[in-house]
């Protein structure tokens, strides 16, 4: 009886989580950068189930980017990373991008409703528990939104 509605909830959140790449984004403007990633996310994430997976695995992403950030994976020698101008940080965030909107968007058996419901929902709900967490508890020097 709330099946339909439920659905409806889960799709508007998980379009949301879009706005977690906020900090990651040069524009728009500092004001408007989550409320505008959140728009963007809720419509594509009514759209179609496909969207919400392309938009739940960038969410995901950018939060499995962030804790490699935190345990000092992108701390490592970069050498030649450095003569270009670019950073480990970046290039981890955008593979983990890639990597995910692959696997979880493109790949025949693993993209599904059912890797969708069972897998990158629950995988985002943890995420965004801890960087809530993190948020609320900034002596515990977790992952923040920032």
């Amino acid at each position: 009886r709330c099946r339909a509605v439920a659905e409806r909830l889960t799709t508007l959140s998980c379009g949301l989580s879009l706005a977690l790449l906020a900090p990651l984004l040069p524009w728009p403007p500092q004001g408007f950068r989550a409320p505008a990633l959140a728009l963007v996310g809720v419509t594509l994430s009514c759209c179609h189930p496909a969207l919400t997976a392309l938009v739940v695995s960038a969410a995901l992403a950018a939060g499995v980017g962030g804790f490699a950030w935190q345990l000092g994976v992108c701390n490592l020698p970069q050498g030649a990373l450095l003569d270009i101008g670019m950073s480990a940080h970046a290039i981890l965030l955008a593979l983990l991008q890639v990597l995910f909107i692959a696997v979880f968007v493109f790949v025949p058996g693993v993209a599904g409703p059912e890797s969708l419901i069972f897998g990158l929902v629950p995988a985002l709900g943890a995420v965004l528990l801890a960087v809530g967490l993190g948020g609320l508890a900034p002596a515990w020097r977790g992952l923040s939104a920032s």
